[in-house]
Formats: C-alpha cells, sequence, structure tokens
C-alpha cells in the first residue's frame, strides 16, 4: 500500500547514466528562465487539483497531460529498475506494458500526495538556483505550505534541457527531518520487489495493486469533500 513514505521515492527522472551521478551542487546561478518554467507548471498542476469544477475523470486526464508535460516520466520508467532495465530493451512487449503501469502508477501518487498542497501556491525563492552543468542540469529552490500547517516546506526541483524544452528528472522533500531526493529512493524501493531476479513482471503486479489503493483513497476523499 503506498504511503507517504512512499512518495518520497517518486519522481520525474533523468537518464540511467545521469542519474548514477550524485545529487550534488556545483554552483549558484541564478537562471530565471529554469525558475519560471517549475514556478508556472507546479503551480498549473496544483490548480488543476483545486478545480471543483472537473470530474474526477477529467481532473485525472488534465493532471496526466500536466506531468507528461512537466517530468520525464519515460526515463524514470526505466531508471527506476536498475539493472532489471535490460530485460525492457530485449522485450518491446514487456517495455510498453511497463511503460503504461508505471504512468499509471505516477499520476496516481501525485495526485494522491500533492493533495495536501491544493489550494496553495509554490514559491520560486528567486535567484537560488542552483547549476550542476550551465544552462542544462539546475536545480531550483522553492517552498510550499501543506494544508493546514503553518511553516513552509523547502522543495527542490532538478531540471535539465531535453532538446530545447526543460524537464524535472527528481525532486527532493524534507520528509521526517530528512532531505530526499525521491528517484534515487524510488529504485530502492522496486529494488525489493524485483529481487534478485529482477522480475519485472513481478513488480508490474505490485506496482498495479498499488495504483489500485491510491485512486481508491482519491475517490474516497473526493467523496468526503462532496457530502
Amino acid at each position: 500500500m503506498i504511503s507517504r513514505r512512499l512518495f518520497s521515492s517518486l519522481a520525474a527522472a533523468v537518464t540511467a547514466a545521469a542519474m548514477t551521478m550524485a545529487i550534488a551542487p556545483t554552483s549558484s546561478a541564478a537562471d530565471p528562465a529554469a525558475e519560471q518554467y517549475v514556478a508556472r507548471h507546479a503551480n498549473e498542476a496544483l490548480k488543476t487539483l483545486s478545480d471543483r469544477a472537473l470530474t474526477a475523470a477529467d481532473r485525472q486526464a488534465q493532471f496526466r497531460t500536466l506531468m507528461l508535460r512537466f517530468a520525464d516520466v519515460p526515463s524514470i520508467s526505466n531508471f527506476v529498475l536498475g539493472p532489471a532495465a535490460a530485460q525492457l530493451r530485449a522485450d518491446p512487449e514487456l517495455n510498453r506494458e511497463w511503460q503504461a503501469v508505471f504512468m499509471d502508477y505516477s499520476v496516481a501518487v501525485y495526485e494522491d500526495q500533492l493533495d495536501q498542497f491544493r489550494g496553495n501556491e509554490v514559491r520560486v525563492t528567486p535567484g537560488a538556483s542552483i547549476e550542476r552543468i550551465a544552462g542544462r542540469d539546475i536545480i531550483v529552490k522553492s517552498t510550499i505550505v501543506p494544508r493546514g500547517a503553518t511553516q513552509p516546506m523547502p522543495v527542490q526541483w532538478r531540471i535539465v534541457k531535453r532538446g530545447e524544452a526543460w524537464k524535472v528528472v527528481d525532486v527532493s522533500l524534507v520528509l521526517d527531518r530528512n532531505e530526499v531526493w525521491l528517484a534515487q529512493r524510488q529504485k530502492q524501493d522496486f529494488a525489493a520487489i524485483l529481487g534478485t531476479r529482477g522480475d519485472v513482471r513481478a513488480l508490474i503486479t505490485a506496482v498495479r495493486l498499488q495504483t489500485a489503493d491510491m485512486r481508491a483513497r482519491i475517490a474516497a476523499r473526493q467523496a468526503g469533500r462532496r457530502a
């Protein structure tokens, strides 16, 4: 069953080679374009979750579209498998199945967990960008206040250039007083399910069950608001 702890594992991803690098900032340098990208798209996602004029199906569809635009989900779907990703290259049918299952899971996780911020705003810290690779790989710092809280939560967004477009490839949150880079944690959690044999089909079954649990939780919460 997905919990707040498992959300600490999700992010958009970089390519497998890039994700093997440590998340170590290189130098501080303001990047207004990167900061504006995060502010615009992160707040658009939160606005979609808050739009009560949308049906649940429409909200999910819009949120899915935003995720595909904002984050590099196809890359993370390979990265989180670790060495087992080689199976996808050898088996196109398995690859298609995993990509579809992981996309559904990703949308559900974000919708489920970002609900705690519904109605609030992501505030990017101007001029606090950290360049890993100038103009190509940037960490954008921001804060957001969870509903019912008074203190803002720091959130960092790692974004990279894909052609001419920015894409979120990792996110860090402070959970239980620890900073967690989400894509790295996702890989660790899935490794426990994959096991030593790298059983991708077992992982697909587990992820489908987790997604169904989240969808049930989301539906119950939405029903409670309408009551």
